[in-house]
């Protein structure tokens, strides 16, 4: 399109706005036409509305609203989204007073805020206002005649009884002048969008017809604008495609002969790998484990208020748990294993970072579930999550009757299992998965509640090991630092040793010595004196020592070299064996020295 041709259509649309500005001058209601320079009309229209500070905002009906079902946003839908200022949204042209106006409701704020503006309309036409509400079931008599909406305005209340709560409405809005109608509220997120019901009674509604939003808390709208952010990064999903991951979640809240079956044979895995403290067997262990599949059936049937779902997750979860920790107590007892070894020990102090894993994990596990496309991925979130290892931790600890272990494996396996369920159904609904009835919203928060406060919960724990970690970290390694430098010049130092055995420290070192008598007991005693006093905790140390002398050998002149009887290179066949006039040192031995 050329320069000229846009000039062109811009004046003919600005002689028809000229038009329309002498209709509403004639009426009265002075209005200041604006042209206004914009990359996009919608960032125009909210530019000029935060620079006039406008109370109201009016749009025309998206031209082509088919827009509206398959995510194509309109200006109008990007206004909606982009504002927490009141807006309505205009279909058709008020040739003139409204004198009956009709609101259709929907119950919720913006509901109140069609029936506010109805009022307003109704009251400058001189007309009369109502108040329409659809039900399916019989009225019962109390119900009142007029409905108050503050600030003087009264609405008449009209309740049809109707099979078809869309149908009805189209009935009784074929008399009205207007109809009004409260943009539809997710209220499982609190937030208000454009389409669902007003949006069909509009397309289909041949008289004026005006959608509502209320005005939004500076708050709620960010939070939204937030969610909406992060939802646009995910692909939505079909109808088709949603139906598929409910089947299999559907099929996944099943414990059958298949999860019994490699469940116990995953937790004789797993308890054999942590006794030969092996990584490769527990990993392996890990790929067989079905337990997660339960778990997101959980999560899923919480996005949807499916309470027969989570009641089938939940029980196969708990049968895996006791199936898990009996083979894990069984094992241990038929083995009865010396020791923990370090891969049992990994699994009995969860910190906060294992929370951070099980949040990341079962997202990822969330997203592979809806998409068939990235189901690759699964091995990896079974290994990064570890279930059933925790629990044949919590059965090792039984077995040897080490309650301490037990309990902490317990806690990593419950932090596991909470952060997984909330993070999955996050994800889920970022997705599009919704519940299958609007009264199931409700039940859906107070799940995802109890889920964020057992999370939160299993916090304290976590956070008090995690900062009791960094502590004996902390002071481990200022034992370290301090031992080493006293031992400088004095000896050195092969092999040192940290361990917390309850409230004390024991240090065990190998050194070899120059100078004995810093290396003795009396030396010891007050290396450990120094150390105690800096950490302030018990000190004890296990040095085994060996007498070393320090010889050094350094390139000297040919005279040098002489005068110390030794020969210039090439001479060495001519030259006669010196003496040794000195014995050779006897060899050394070992010394242990213990300080206590």
């Amino acid at each position: 399109t050329s320069m000229e041709e846009v000039q062109e259509i811009a004046g003919k649309a600005w002689e028809r706005l000229e038009i329309r500005v002498g209709k509403m001058d004639d009426l009265g209601l002075p209005v200041l036409p604006l042209v206004r320079i914009a990359p996009s009309v919608s960032q125009g229209f909210l530019a000029t509305a935060d620079e006039y500070k406008a109370d109201y905002l009016i749009m025309g009906w998206p031209e082509n609203d088919r827009g509206l079902d398959v995510g194509k946003a309109s200006t109008a839908e990007r206004v909606f989204e982009s504002t927490s200022r009141p807006l309505a949204i205009f279909r058709g042209i008020i040739e003139g007073p409204a004198r009956s106006v009709l609101v259709a409701g929907q119950g919720g704020s913006n509901t109140v805020a069609a029936a506010e503006l109805a009022a307003i309309l109704a009251s400058v036409g001189g007309g009369k206002a109502v108040y329409l509400t659809i039900n399916r079931r019989r009225t019962g008599d109390g119900d009142p005649a007029h409905l108050p909406i503050g600030d003087g305005f009264t609405l008449e209340r009209r309740v049809v009884q109707a099979d078809n709560v869309k149908t009805g409405i189209i009935q009784e809005a074929e008399n009205s002048d207007i109809l009004l109608m409260g943009a539809p509220i997710d209220h499982l997120l609190d937030r208000s969008y454009l389409g669902g019901m007003p949006v069909e009674v509009a397309r289909v509604r041949e008289r004026p017809t005006i959608v509502v939003k209320a005005a939004e808390h500076r708050r709620a709208f960010w939070l939204r604008r937030v969610w909406e952010f992060v939802s646009r990064l995910l692909p939505d999903l079909s109808v088709r495609e949603r139906a598929e991951v409910y089947r299999q979640m559907r099929n996944d809240a099943r414990a059958d002969t298949d999860f019994f079956t490699l469940i116990v044979l995953s937790s004789a895995i797993a308890i054999l790998g942590l006794i030969l403290n092996s990584g490769a067997v527990i990993i392996g262990a890990m790929l067989v484990a079905p337990l997660m599949s339960p778990m997101m059936a959980i999560a899923h049937g919480i996005v949807q208020g499916n309470m027969i779902m989570i009641r089938r997750g939940l029980i196969s979860t708990f049968k895996g748990v006791a199936i898990s920790i009996g083979v894990g107590t069984v094992m241990t007892m038929i083995v009865n294993p010396y020791q923990p070894t370090v891969e049992i020990l990994a699994r009995s102090g969860p910190t906060i970072l294992d929370l951070l894993v099980a949040l990341a994990s079962g997202a990822a596990g969330a997203y592979a579930v809806s998409r068939r496309s990235v189901a690759a991925a699964l091995p990896g979130v079974a290994i990064s999550v570890a279930l059933v290892p925790p629990l044949c931790v919590v059965g090792y600890g039984i077995g040897s009757a080490n309650f301490q272990i037990a309990g902490g494996a317990f806690i990593l396996f419950m932090t596991n299992l909470a952060a997984i369920v909330l993070i999955s159904a996050f994800v889920f609904l970022l997705v599009g998965f919704r519940p299958t009835r609007a009264h199931r919203g409700r039940q859906v928060m107070q799940a995802v509640l109890v889920s964020l406060l057992s999370v939160f919960i299993l916090i304290v724990p976590l956070w008090l090991e995690t900062g009791t970690i960094t502590r004996i970290e902390r002071i481990e390694a200022r034992i370290d630092t301090i031992f080493r430098e006293e031992l400088v010049g004095k000896a050195i130092l092969l092999s040192l040793k940290i361990q917390r055995k309850g409230g004390e420290y024991v240090i065990d070192a190998v050194a070899l010595s120059f100078q004995e008598e810093e290396t003795s007991a009396k030396g010891l005693e007050k290396l450990r004196l120094l150390l105690s006093r800096e950490i302030g905790a018990p000190v004890r140390i296990n040095l085994t020592t060996a007498p070393a002398r320090h010889l050094q050998a350094a390139e000297e002149s040919p005279v040098e070299e002489s005068r110390s009887g030794l020969l210039p290179v090439g001479e060495e066949e001519t030259a006669k064996t010196p003496e040794v006039s000195e014995e050779a040192p006897a060899p050394t031995t070992e010394r242990t020295e213990k300080s206590r």
